[in-house]
């Protein structure tokens, strides 16, 4: 066993660059394997921790006391078997527009929350405050903000919020930052906020406050949904408003980290199997290099078992040195992104389960490793002793010929380069596949990031509104009759387009929704092209008679084109026919559109309060929004496409730093393989590489030779990659988006992003392989023939 042992270590020190390189892959792939198991099992157990620690109501209702008996609604719920509380029903007020940070607007809507005494439930954790005491609610003219839209909105203690309301501007003084854990995420709108007890009477119309907020407590969380639908029977199979469940939240708080577990553990399977690959191309290369070596061994008794033993210990050696150091990255790692993750919810002490993470990463990387390095040494242990000492290497084997590639007409190092593809085939095609997965991770991390990049613009791919100006008709002192203002719209010469649409909600039959039957809907007075809007099946709804329907609430009511869809609207029962489908990224695909002429016919007075102008070309959208506040002042809303845009920009700077961090992660598991690869094909043809110093080639020329197979390699893969990746990519994100809505995946090709990784990544694999390749400098021609 000794003998073994202090061979195993001999060959470490031996190859120290090929040693360094296999052990920076199982450390890339530890890395890896851990971040992805800590998120996807920890995920959940800082918002459970703290839902718990504030005793936050799994099920909160927002309804409308004018329509709802709010009183009896709450002793309805207290009744119900499996609850266990419900709080008081606390007035609030949802603003209807942006907000004004100082005098900067924000893009975000509040619901803003009297603190009233809710018995122990939906407690709020204050995080900061500017009070030399820690407040129990706050002052008049304070308002109490998330921790979450202080950080990602830039708002300090002391900075004014204001609310547009009417003819004024409502403001408030930030006082303090709290913990509400399911408003805590960018995820879910509006964000809640809160005043003293009595504030929103002082500070808004009384008409404007019929909306009401209930929360209840459940045993048990899971029966949240449930609870909610027998309400909704209970009160007639009407909800007027909305809810948000435990579940719900849950799953909009860790989305993006969740979708980031999820790719951290498809990169980890791809570092495993390019660690496989590269033990199994060293073991093979080895015992190439090694033939006499081991045939003597075998001649002085070794046994076919021991000379695996040798790869076999060499290889967990190197795993057990390089596997913890992969480890210690991914803690840190990990131990950033769960800062990140509960600094929104105001935990202060990241604890998280390491240890599970630990043993399943370490145990995984160690296995294969083990098992690849057992699997390949076996080539070793069949080695006849008097064959290799006679001959020292294997003998030939016969092949129906190599590759006809016409490459003869290369420089001199760009032909053997390429050539030397052909001597291990089965390694060059590896090489090609693992550099392949890198040109598919890079050409989608290139265009998802352009293809959200252009929401703002392309709104009509997402089943959104595509207008270039977006005009709300909100006045309540000063307003402007709908009518008139399309009218005006539509003979200014710089209008292009002008469309008229307002919201509906609507019980559509089989369809139920993630905050209950009601689902929301729009009726549009005009056609509906000239906002770019399409179906993927069928046509645009027209007339009193027809209506088109989001793709899943088709799905989940079992509607096909031609069918009646019945419905509840504006409490009238209605069937219109089914004449389109289409797809939108609001509701997780659900929704509806009708014309404008049945929201008439059932509801006389209904207008459209929402106006989008499509500007012609050449014409400024901030310039035309400029003019129309100055002509209509506090009349109108006003938001541009640009500033939607704006908004988005923030939004994707998480999405781009985790494309960024996979990129770079599978870069240097690539880096990691080129390097070996190089280092592999240099031993390998050590005597040609002789041969061809001791006939005058110089050494940058030797080191070419190998720089050109890598560029072969990097090559081939763009060239083969690429173009199917433009193809397939797409096909991919539509079955994964069908889910939300999405079955036509509106996937944008950034032209000039897709074609810089094609210099790009020949320059990558340039200075992988060069790096190593200096080892020619040292080649000693004498000795290498005379081998």
């Amino acid at each position: 066993m000794r003998a073994i042992l202090l061979t195993a270590l001999a060959n470490l020190r031996r190859k120290p660059g090929q040693s360094l390189a296999i052990g920076t892959a199982l450390a890339l792939s530890g890395l890896a394997l851990f971040v992805a198991v800590a998120l996807t099992l920890g995920l959940e157990r800082p918002f459970d921790s703290v839902c718990r620690r504030l005793n936050t109501s799994p099920l909160q209702l927002f309804l409308d006391s004018e329509i709802h008996d709010m009183p009896s609604v709450r002793d309805w719920l207290a009744r119900q078997p499996g609850v266990t509380g419900v709080t008081p029903v606390i007035p609030v007020y949802t603003t209807g527009g942006n907000l004004l940070h100082g005098d900067t607007k924000v893009e975000k809507n509040l619901m803003i929350a009297e603190t009233w005494d809710t018995r122990g439930m939906d407690r709020l954790q204050v995080v900061e405050h500017n009070t030399a005491t820690q407040p129990e609610s706050p002052a008049p003219g304070d308002i109490w903000i998330t921790k979450q839209l202080a950080g990602s909105r830039g708002i300090r203690l002391g900075d004014t919020i204001g609310i547009p309301i009417e003819s004024e501007v409502v403001r408030f003084t930030v006082s303090a930052t709290v913990v509400d854990p399911f408003f805590s995420s960018d995820n879910i709108s509006p964000s809640r906020a809160w005043v003293a007890p009595g504030e929103l009477a002082h500070a808004f119309p009384l008409s404007h406050l019929s909306e009401t907020f209930v929360g209840v407590g459940l045993a048990d969380r899971s029966q949240a949904e449930t609870l909610r639908n027998q309400l909704e029977t209970e009160l007639g199979g009407k909800l007027a408003g909305w809810s948000l469940t435990h579940d719900l939240a849950k799953m909009a708080h860790g989305l993006f980290f969740r979708t980031m577990a999820v790719a951290l553990f498809v990169v980890a399977l791809l570092a495993l199997g390019l660690s496989v690959f590269i033990v199994s191309s060293a073991i093979g290369s080895a015992v190439f290099a090694d033939y006499r070596q081991i045939g003597t061994l075998k001649a002085l008794g070794f046994t076919p078992a021991m000379v695996n033993r040798i790869y076999l210990i060499q290889y967990l050696a190197l795993g057990v040195v390089s596997i913890p150091l992969g480890l210690l990255g991914g803690v840190l790692v990990t131990q950033g992104i769960f800062g990140l993750l509960m600094e929104s919810l105001g935990i202060v002490n990241t604890n998280w389960p390491a240890m599970v993470p630990l043993a399943v990463s370490a145990s995984a990387v160690l296995a294969t490793v083990a098992l690849s390095a057992w699997w390949t040494a076996r080539k070793g242990g069949r080695i006849q002793p008097m064959q290799a000492i006679r001959f020292g290497a294997p003998p030939p084997r016969r092949s129906g010929g190599r590759w006809q590639v016409p490459i003869s007409a290369l420089p001199l190092p760009a032909f053997l380069g390429a050539r030397s593809l052909a001597l291990n085939p089965v390694r060059a095609f590896f090489s090609i596949l693992g550099m392949g997965i890198a040109v598919l991770v890079l050409v989608f991390s290139v265009n998802i990031t352009a293809t959200f990049a252009s929401l703002g613009q392309d709104r009509a791919l997402w089943g959104l509104p595509a207008g270039d100006v977006s005009i709300r008709l909100a006045g309540r002192r000063f307003h402007v009759r709908p009518k008139v203002f399309v009218h005006r719209m539509g003979t200014d010469a710089r209008v292009k387009e002008v469309l008229a649409l307002g919201s509906a909600s609507a019980e559509i039959e089989g369809v139920v929704g993630i905050s209950g039957r009601q689902t929301g809907g729009r009726a549009f007075d005009g056609p509906m092209t000239a906002l770019g809007l399409d179906n993927v099946e069928g046509r645009h709804p027209s007339g009193p008679h027809e209506i088109a329907l989001a793709v899943n609430s088709a799905k989940k009511g079992g509607f096909a084109l031609g069918d009646s869809v019945p419905l509840l609207l504006e409490g009238q029962r209605v069937s219109p026919k089914l004449v389109g489908i289409y797809q939108t990224a609001n509701n997780l695909g659900l929704g509806f559109r009708i014309d404008a002429a049945l929201m008439r016919d059932l509801l006389p007075i209904w207008t459209p309060r929402q106006v989008e102008v499509v500007l012609r070309e050449g014409v400024d959208p901030d310039t035309f929004k400029a003019e129309l506040m100055t002509r209509y002042g506090e009349a109108v809303r006003v938001d541009t496409v640009a500033e939607l845009s704006r908004e988005l920009e923030r939004v994707l700077g998480g999405v781009r730093l985790a494309l960024v961090f996979l990129s770079a992660l599978l870069l240097a598991v690539c880096f990691t393989a080129i390097y070996n690869d190089t280092v592999l094909s240099l031993r390998e043809q050590n005597k040609t590489f002789g041969i061809l110093k001791a006939a005058g080639m110089t050494p940058a020329q030797m080191r070419m030779v190998l720089v050109w197979r890598t560029l072969s390699i990097t090559g081939i893969s763009l060239l083969l990659v690429v173009p199917c990746s433009l193809v397939v990519l797409p096909m991919v994100l539509s079955v994964a988006a069908s889910g939300i809505g999405l079955i036509e995946f509106p996937f944008v090709v950034d032209a000039l992003g897709t074609a810089l990784i094609f210099p790009g990544l020949l320059a990558f694999g340039f200075g992988c392989a060069w790096l190593p390749a200096r080892g020619v400098i040292h080649l000693n021609p004498r000795n290498l023939i005379v081998e």
